[in-house]
């Protein structure tokens, strides 16, 4: 669960969103960009299942944490900004755990 504390604040320090926003319902474009990175990184850095991450995430089902994943891969895909966002935050999770 460090893991996923670190890796929220970096997220909400990068997005401007809060923990609340980060787990509640909102879908409007910037949470929802921030929350799918959130659970992309929750899965690749803290080794965690998708089950797990969707109870940390407003107890979201496992289905919704794969759909937000395989959002990333696909906006990893089709924006360099994303990549570079993800090595970004990456470096910085690492270098608070």
């Amino acid at each position: 669960a460090q893991c996923l504390v670190g890796s929220e604040m970096c997220i909400r320090d990068r997005y401007g969103v809060t923990h609340e926003e980060l787990i509640g319902p909102r879908r409007n474009a910037n949470i929802a960009k921030a929350r799918h990175i959130a659970i992309y990184l929750a899965i690749e850095m803290c080794e965690m299942t998708t089950t797990a991450v969707g109870a940390e995430f407003g107890n979201r089902n496992h289905s919704t944490v794969s759909t937000s994943y395989k959002k990333v891969q696909k906006m990893i895909q089709e924006d360099r900004t994303v990549t570079e966002d993800l090595k970004s935050l990456r470096d910085k999770i690492t270098l608070r755990s």
